[in-house]
């Protein structure tokens, strides 16, 4: 019979060596700050033209050699970077990803400890179905850190997808308000692809447009920056569009953004909203079904399967018109 001592360590054994993919999972935030490291300091652009020493790196970076090399180490057992031999290092398919601006920007918010600091509420939703602190804490820090801010206006450029305006309609409209624009990515991708639309508005707190308008000045005259709260008013326009959006809210508060909406639309106006649909039938399911977890945590937002969206629309004074490619919703008045 095996003793206590045996059995404990029977167990770690069982863990570490036979069910690896259980200690990957469990361990995933060291391989999250490890890729967040790698991507601040643009380690994969050191590698664009071929293999280098990581001893190399660390000396065109001034980071520390023996650390690099590690990290680097670490980070080609998980398929980021091509451990050569020899303390060299070449790009991966995965590493090559980062020489990408888009994807590195996301991946830099996606790894920020903000990120990670909103997971501390998990058990509040798991045990009460909604957290003692409020879901505007990680707006409120957002707003008050123009770092982050920034960071996070970069990376929604990333999650600007062209394939969405070529994909949506917006030939019946001449003015169209991109609600929560952020920097106007999203607007100017509409505005370059649609010569019909007289206005393009983006739409977004005060802060936010402050600093596109510093950073991003309109070069379309059709183009308009325009700030203030979902929550409280929305310019008029004949089609809306939110990419992004929805998610990070729940029933209630999703809802009060579309009635505010209701109240601004124009007859016969439509709603684009740019979402997950969460249905294991959608090749994005997986993705999904993590980004909803994570958005419950951000402040009890959710990713909506076809009924979820269903509903809330009907809640609003909405119609569901039309579900396109797994991730666009088209509303109209009832």
């Amino acid at each position: 019979m095996q003793s206590t001592i045996e059995q404990d360590i029977q167990l770690k054994e069982n863990i570490f060596h036979e069910n690896r993919q259980l200690f990957n999972l469990v361990t995933g935030f060291w391989r999250s700050m490890a890729i967040q490291m790698a991507a601040k300091f643009d380690i994969a652009r050191y590698l664009a033209n071929g293999k280098q020493s990581s001893q190399w790196i660390s000396h065109q970076v001034g980071l520390h050699d023996e650390t690099l090399f590690r990290v680097m180490r670490a980070l080609a057992v998980s398929g980021v970077f091509i451990d050569e031999g020899n303390g060299e290092f070449s790009n991966s398919s995965l590493s090559s990803l980062l020489l990408d601006t888009n994807t590195r920007n996301i991946v830099l918010l996606e790894s920020n400890p903000l990120q990670f600091k909103v997971w501390l509420k998990s058990e509040d939703y798991l045990m009460k179905g909604y957290s003692t602190t409020s879901g505007q804490e990680y707006w409120n820090e957002l707003v008050s850190n123009p770092d982050y801010e920034t960071l996070f206006a970069n990376a929604m450029h990333g999650l600007t997808r062209p394939s969405f305006v070529k994909r949506s309609d917006f030939s019946a409209f001449e003015t169209v308000c991109d609600v929560g624009g952020s920097q106007g990515w999203f607007m100017e991708e509409i505005l370059k692809n649609n010569s019909n639309i007289k206005v393009g508005i983006n739409f977004d707190l005060p802060s936010v447009i402050e600093l596109k308008q510093k950073q991003r000045p309109n070069n379309d005259a059709r183009a308009k920056d325009v700030s203030g709260s979902f929550f409280e008013s929305v310019p008029e326009a004949d089609c809306y569009t939110m990419k992004r959006i929805m998610h990070d809210w729940n029933q209630n508060d999703a809802s009060k953004i579309l009635q505010t909406i209701s109240k601004a639309i124009k007859p016969n106006g439509k709603v684009y909203i740019y979402d997950f649909i969460v249905d294991k039938s959608n090749k994005m399911y997986d993705v999904s079904v993590w980004y909803d977890l994570h958005m419950l945590n951000v402040g009890g937002g959710k990713e909506r399967t076809e009924q979820e969206w269903k509903e809330l629309a009907s809640l609003s004074g909405f119609i569901i018109d039309e579900f396109k490619f797994g991730e666009l919703i088209i509303l109209s008045k009832k």
